[in-house]
């Protein structure tokens, strides 16, 4: 495998089945892929794993840290760098592909992200983008962790990664996470169960184990990226597909169950000509000010697409203007 380099882009969403791609990338260089999205009164932010630490000419990926961006008018994006190094906190392998969202009960932004790639879910939260970010598990422990030290089990799905968060209304949280397919939790065209569920407590110490829910959905073949937003009281779980589509569904609750309703975004492209050289696609969803949008990623720095930039910034480096 080659190094992910990756651009990042912004969807504006008009409607759900609908979308355009925007004046995009946002960033061009750094090693960047699967982003999440959230966003408060102030701020749209974005979250992305990244390959930067891997050393020059790397054949695999190194990717052990979260970077984050937010903007006040979706033009004039702030470059935080490495927001979040699994590399400075024990018990924490490689960190990829995490979701963040704003709890509307307390302020605080909160990210759900994957332990060692494959084996685990953990919870961090701050004040600001800029963290600092900690653990608010009680014992410190992680939610999800296939190898012990953690709330509950992988429960059967095979890539136990690509965790989203979603904070309902009234302030209550959930998370989700799935991918691959094994023998007891399968991925088909049609009977997709690869994606979990659970509810947050209330002081976003722990979740309620019981509340474990199998997110089923019909539609094409999914591969991973469960995430979940709200549009006018109903709720959406949208997915990237195993033809690297992404697809949603849509329920009365966030819990499900979910009716398949088709493909809202395909793999990006411009002018007809593919921009993510036939790789996964992930996105993630937030509303701001009024309008809704959709962060994705796409691999244009790595095919020297329309002169972008190939080098990405030293590890790390932010762009801090504008504020």
């Amino acid at each position: 495998m080659q190094m992910k380099k990756l651009s990042l882009g912004v969807v504006s969403l008009g409607i759900l089945a609908s979308s355009a791609l925007a004046d995009n990338p946002i960033s061009s260089y750094h090693y960047l892929a699967d982003p999440g999205a959230a966003a408060d009164d102030t701020y749209f932010y974005v979250i992305t794993d990244s390959d930067d630490p891997a050393p020059y000419n790397a054949t695999t990926y190194t990717i052990k840290t979260l970077y984050g961006f937010r903007t006040k008018d979706m033009k004039n994006w702030t470059d935080f760098g490495i927001i979040y190094d699994a590399r400075q906190v024990d018990g924490i392998g490689d960190i990829w592909a995490s979701g963040i969202a704003v709890n509307p009960t307390d302020g605080k932004l909160y990210i759900v992200f994957p332990d060692g790639g494959g084996g685990g879910i953990g919870l961090i939260s701050a004040d600001s983008i800029a963290g600092p970010w900690s653990n608010p598990v009680t014992g410190g422990k992680k939610l999800i962790n296939g190898w012990g030290n953690g709330i509950a089990d992988c429960d059967g799905i095979d890539w136990c990664f690509d965790p989203a968060i979603f904070f309902d209304d009234d302030g209550q949280g959930y998370f989700t996470f799935g991918g691959g397919s094994s023998d007891s939790r399968a991925a088909a065209e049609g009977n997709n169960d690869i994606f979990n569920i659970y509810k947050f407590t209330s002081d976003m110490k722990s979740f309620d184990v019981n509340s474990k829910t199998h997110l089923k959905i019909g539609g094409p073949k999914a591969m991973e990226a469960s995430y979940i937003h709200k549009y006018k009281g109903t709720y959406y779980l949208s997915y990237s597909t195993a033809d690297l589509r992404i697809a949603y569904g849509t329920s009365s609750s966030p819990m499900g169950p979910y009716e398949y309703k088709g493909i809202f975004m395909a793999n990006p492209n411009i002018n007809g000509q593919n921009i993510n050289s036939y790789n996964n696609n992930h996105h993630g969803i937030a509303e701001f000010k009024g309008h809704w949008y959709v962060a994705y990623h796409d691999r244009r720095i790595a095919n020297g697409y329309d002169g972008l930039e190939k080098i990405p910034a030293d590890d790390g480096k932010a762009n801090p203007d504008p504020a």
